[in-house]
């Protein structure tokens, strides 16, 4: 009995010690930070999970649109194929206009399959110039002319304003405006050049194309009693 009181009164002082401590502010204050603490991360790891979500979830439609993108991609492909001939004949109308503006230069037309679409590209050599680069253009639009005139019948006429020959050689335009009339020749369609006279005086043409039956009778009067074409602007 004696040795078990002396264990009870030992207990009994290890508790009173205990709750000594507790008693104090300092241990209600750090279980009240603790607590806090706890929550910010408890917040923290559910703002964690609602990312990882929304990151596993946009992984996922990634896959879905590439997946999708490959698809189309693939149709495309089949697609172009299918078309050879009509792409040939472009291949070949950008191949003439190319060849009687520089037939010592290197271009093509390429088409190709993208994920985002065909890609249309024409490439004539040293084609960092301005100049080579609107004969580029002029070439795609003589191609996409000759060939929608064939096939479709229209839009029966084609207009190059002065920009398009900027800093573009004297041969290549006349070139060009030779080009552009004799398909619109062969089509029954119409070419229109807009032009200073003074430019096109400095053109020089081959004997055997006409180029003053090509000139429209048309002027600008910057007088008083002139007008644009007919019409008058007040």
């Amino acid at each position: 009995m004696t040795e078990v009181e002396a264990n009870v009164r030992g207990l009994e002082e290890q508790r009173q010690a205990i709750l000594k401590e507790l008693k104090g502010a300092g241990a209600f204050s750090d279980l009240v930070l603790l607590q806090t603490a706890q929550s910010e991360k408890e917040g923290v790891l559910l703002d964690l999970e609602k990312r990882l979500k929304a990151a596993l979830q946009a992984e996922s439609e990634k896959t879905e649109l590439k997946v999708a993108e490959a698809s189309l991609l693939t149709r495309l492909q089949n697609d172009l194929s299918e078309r050879s001939p009509a792409i040939d004949a472009a291949v070949l109308a950008v191949e003439e206009a190319r060849k009687r503006l520089y037939a010592d230069r290197y271009g093509a037309l390429e088409i190709k399959a993208t994920p985002t679409g065909p890609e249309f590209r024409i490439h004539i050599e040293g084609d960092r110039s301005g100049g080579i680069s609107n004969m580029e253009i002029f070439c795609f639009d003589y191609a996409l002319f000759k060939i929608a005139t064939k096939r479709f019948g229209g839009p029966g006429i084609l207009i190059h304003d002065s920009h398009m020959f900027a800093d573009v050689d004297a041969r290549q335009v006349a070139a060009a405006i030779e080009l552009g009339s004799n398909l619109a020749d062969d089509l029954g369609v119409q070419y229109l050049v807009l032009m200073n006279s003074d430019e096109f005086a400095k053109l020089t043409f081959p004997a055997e194309f006409d180029s003053r039956s090509k000139i429209l009778d048309v002027s600008i009067d910057d007088t008083d009693q002139g007008g644009l074409f007919g019409f008058r602007f007040g």
